[in-house]
């Protein structure tokens, strides 16, 4: 695949993920993408809701949690992550059907609902502009407690966006989206251990 073996990936533990899509993003593979993503979603972060019902009868059908009260117990002291954030790299992709797309909206309302807040989606390398407009017809692109961090050009005095400012989500690279997403957990953070200190 052209990646070098001597290469260890390293795991960042944030709750930040980056997922490059290699085909056009098409209903027949849309799902196949989506639910691998889920999948390690699911297996790298802790969910944003405290599921402690009183007895197994309270708890709903699909919810994955033990049924023994010291596990569940343990559910609470879980060192992984909350998600915070899917950084989407569309570089290699070219086309998307309405399909895939609402097939994405699906995932993102699951995963919104899994982490009990909003979580960004970054899309990086939208070159098509038929996709862009596409993703801000199903919602992606914007968010209003983003940090407005976006890449510019400097031409001797004048300093210009390289890209929309009213929509932070789109990305020029995968460096830029990871940057600006960990700027918003890092103000994110601030906001809730202030809360917790006034309180």
């Amino acid at each position: 695949d052209g990646t070098n073996p001597m290469i260890d990936p390293v795991e960042m533990n944030d709750g930040i993920f980056i997922y490059r899509i290699y085909e056009d993003f098409l209903y027949p593979n849309a799902a196949n993408y989506m639910e691998k993503l889920v999948e390690e979603v699911f297996q790298k972060t802790k969910s944003g809701k405290n599921f402690l019902y009183k007895n197994l009868g309270e708890q709903p059908w699909n919810l994955q949690t033990s049924r023994h009260p010291q596990q569940r117990q343990h559910q609470l002291l879980d060192p992984r992550p909350h998600l915070h954030a899917i950084i989407l790299d569309f570089t290699g992709i070219s086309h998307v059907d309405i399909t895939s797309l609402q097939h994405l909206a699906d995932i993102r309302q699951q995963l919104d609902n899994y982490a009990n807040s909003k979580v960004n989606w970054h899309f990086v390398g939208l070159a098509n502009p038929w996709i862009k407009r596409a993703l801000l017809a199903h919602g992606f692109g914007s968010s209003n407690d983003v940090n407005r961090t976006f890449a510019t050009a400097n031409t001797n005095s004048v300093v210009i966006p390289i890209l929309d400012t009213n929509y932070p989500l789109f990305h020029v690279d995968v460096d830029e989206a990871y940057q600006t997403a960990l700027a918003d957990l890092a103000k994110r953070q601030n906001i809730d251990s202030s809360l917790l200190t006034v309180s």
